[in-house]
C-alpha cells in the first residue's frame, strides 16, 4: 500500500522502511506486538489485528486513524 501511494507522507514512510528493514519491519504480527510492549516502538498493522490485540491487552493502545479502508469478502461453493 505505501509504495504505491500518491500521499507524500506514505511515500516517505515507505522509503524509511525500505532503507531500515532490519530495525523497522517485522516478520509477523505476533513479533510486532511483542516489540511494542518491550520497546519504544510503534507498529503499523491492519485494524482488525490491532483491535483484537488492544481488546485483550491493556498495555496496548491504537493511536491515530486508519491509513486505508478495505472490506473483506468470503466466497464458497453453492450448497
Amino acid at each position: 500500500m505505501l509504495q504505491n501511494s500518491n500521499v507524500s507522507t506514505f511515500k516517505r514512510m515507505n522509503a524509511y522502511f525500505e532503507a531500515n528493514k532490519d530495525k523497522s519491519l517485522m516478520d509477523s504480527n505476533k513479533l510486532g506486538f511483542e516489540r511494542v510492549k518491550k520497546e519504544n516502538y510503534a507498529y503499523i498493522s491492519e485494524s482488525t489485528s490491532i483491535d483484537y490485540q488492544v481488546q485483550r491487552n491493556c498495555d496496548l493502545m491504537q493511536i491515530g486513524s486508519l491509513l486505508d479502508n478495505k472490506g473483506y469478502g468470503i466466497a464458497g461453493p453453492k450448497g
